[in-house]
């Protein structure tokens, strides 16, 4: 919208109030608006101009263009399958942990949707090791929605207690659904 869209209205309701006002108490000096019958005729003229000139001056009432839906992309997976196997098409990066003040272990990290669905309610699954040997396997459902192509970054996400000692683990996503 430019200043002649804005500036035409607000000129045109000044120069109608002025007209009108001038119907009500003519000025004998100005021989234009002299008499009532003049100052009337005066003030219709002003009114219909006005009105014209404003609406030309009007932005369009075009309406925006429709959105297009891009085709679904070839990189990704059918969709048959993400439904199938949902659990499959989520990443996870890297997995913290940091033991809570209840003895419980807080994990945090990401999840990556590589899918063009979006998947809901990951449970990442962690073997926590002490060498070669489990200490035990904890895990947690995310209650959170990964759109597609998105990522979820899930922090404190309480995973339970293990009772061996551990100094790595091995994570997993082993479930997830299809959200819809």
């Amino acid at each position: 919208m430019t200043l002649l869209t804005y500036a035409v209205p607000l000129l045109w309701l000044i120069a109608s109030a002025g007209a009108f006002f001038l119907v009500f108490k003519p000025q004998p000096r100005w021989p234009l608006v002299g008499t009532p019958a003049r100052a009337l005729v005066a003030f219709i003229v002003v009114f219909l101009a006005g009105g014209a000139l404003t609406a030309v001056t009007r932005p369009d009432d075009t309406p925006a263009p429709k959105l297009l839906i891009p085709a679904r992309p070839t990189n990704l997976p059918e969709p048959a399958l993400v439904r199938a196997h949902p659990e499959t098409y989520l990443t996870l990066g890297k997995v913290t942990f940091i033991h809570g003040k209840t003895g419980s272990l807080l994990a945090t990290g990401r999840a990556n949707n590589i899918s063009g669905l979006p998947l809901r309610d990951p449970t990442v699954s962690c073997r926590m090791l002490s060498g070669d040997v489990s200490a035990g396997t904890v895990q947690a459902v995310i209650r959170a929605t990964v759109v597609p192509g998105g990522s979820l970054i899930f922090a404190a996400v309480d995973m339970g207690r293990v009772d061996g000692p551990w100094d790595r683990w091995d994570c997993a996503i082993t479930k997830a659904q299809v959200a819809g």
